[in-house]
């Protein structure tokens, strides 16, 4: 069986896009360049420290920056509270199922 995988196409602006707004489209005609492909290799394990990962929209990586869109600040902080409330409701529902 193949492995799950993805390729990454990243849109490249122009001097005149605008880039702090994602309700605004760039035009169609904008370059397209492939970035590389993700390849599920494993799964993670379902220890306490993997549990403890979620997505984050920001990149975090030396050398790439993101851009000065504000959704981004208020998307990784949406994204770190209902991690946050989804560990809770496992912690709880852990604990139920101890007590019965």
């Amino acid at each position: 069986m193949p492995l799950p995988s993805d390729d990454r196409i990243i849109q490249l602006a122009e001097p005149s896009d605008v880039v702090d707004d994602a309700t605004i489209h760039w035009p169609e005609e904008r370059r397209l360049l492939h970035f590389g492909t993700i390849v599920l290799t494993a799964t993670a394990p379902e220890d306490e420290p993997h549990k403890r990962i979620i997505f984050d929209p920001i990149p975090r990586v030396d050398g790439i920056e993101p851009s000065d869109d504000p959704l981004l600040e208020l998307r990784a902080a949406i994204y770190l509270l209902s991690g946050r409330r989804r560990r809770q409701a496992t912690e709880s529902q852990a604990r139920i199922s101890q007590t019965v």
